[in-house]
């Protein structure tokens, strides 16, 4: 699950950055990108019942809840500054954002970008 993600985030990311002329951004996308960093602290908790048959130490527990703990300020961090990065980005691209909902989004989960706002009633290909 975890390589699911993190290929679909670099799939998304993928897309953003070369610039459709009609794409669907949704702030989640750097969310799956970063993912990766919680998974593994919990990929690396999990390996001891399976390796060795019994609980991980206590020690060991605290530690990989420490990097946990940053791998989510890492990944929040991370989400947002690419967010703020990105849309400045495309704004200064000269994209228009297009009003309402993308079909397939739930709202205010995503919205649509275009090169031109004709584009904005065409549906996407």
């Amino acid at each position: 699950m975890t390589i699911v993600t993190f290929y679909l985030g670099i799939d998304g990311l993928s897309v953003y950055f070369s610039y459709p002329d009609i794409f669907v951004f949704s702030h989640g996308i750097a969310l799956l990108f970063s993912f990766i960093t919680i998974a593994i602290p919990v990929i690396l908790l999990s390996l001891s019942p399976i390796l060795k048959g019994r609980q991980a130490s206590i020690t060991f527990q605290k530690k990989v809840a420490k990097i946990m703990m940053l791998g989510l300020v890492l990944m929040a961090t991370l989400t947002f500054i690419f967010n703020l990065y990105y849309l400045s980005t495309i704004d200064s691209k000269g994209y228009v954002k297009c009003n309402g909902t993308p079909s397939g989004w739930m709202p205010m989960m995503a919205t649509k970008y275009v090169t031109d706002k004709k584009l904005c009633l065409a549906p996407k290909k």
